[in-house]
């Protein structure tokens, strides 16, 4: 089997070690699955269900050159394609199903989604934060720091940046309001 590879860095964190890299948005949606709790009988399924309006949303972004400088991260589970570390490079096979996704599943979706529209989006580079053979409980515990210890940006910034923003950044309704005030 043919090895792709990537540098990457490590990085130690009280109780946990991960890597942290960059992969081309093609590879990304093709190692990687959501396993969904309560559906998926797996270790690790910590998603919800994946939500078609959010996967749609995020194909639109990407399609008009939106960022992603927050890193998916990934579960390695694949004990047939390990990832092999060496010279400061990760290297594994292309295969699908060789990593759960943590955090990042509607992200992921919509890539898929805009890389089934333009095909150069499976070059964009995605940063990644990968460990390897987490528990369900650890998964879970990941999930939970990301998901419930982030605090909502209140909404009067969030009129005021729309203000100065790009128009491919902001809501639809709030884009007309703001051409609105400027006439």
């Amino acid at each position: 089997m043919e090895l792709t590879s990537f540098p990457y860095l490590e990085i130690t964190q009280i109780n946990r070690k991960f890597i942290l890299t960059k992969l081309p948005a093609g590879i990304l949606v093709n190692i990687s699955y959501a396993s969904v709790r309560g559906k998926d009988d797996e270790p690790g399924a910590v998603q919800r269900l994946l939500n078609p309006k959010r996967i749609e949303s995020i194909k639109d972004f990407t399609l008009e050159g939106g960022d992603y400088p927050g890193a998916i991260i990934l579960n390695w589970v694949s004990v047939q394609n390990l990832l092999q570390k060496q010279d400061k490079k990760i290297s594994f096979a292309n295969v699908s199903r060789s990593a759960q996704i943590i955090d990042g599943q509607h992200r992921v979706a919509g890539l898929k989604s805009a890389i089934n529209e333009l095909k150069d989006i499976a070059k964009l580079e995605i940063p990644v934060a990968i460990y390897e053979h987490l528990t369900t409980k650890e998964c879970a515990d990941i999930f939970l720091a990301i998901n419930t210890e982030q605090k909502t940006v209140p909404p009067s910034l969030v009129f005021d940046l729309y203000g100065i923003a790009s128009e491919s950044t902001i809501d639809p309704a709030a884009l007309r309001g703001r051409n609105r005030l400027e006439t």
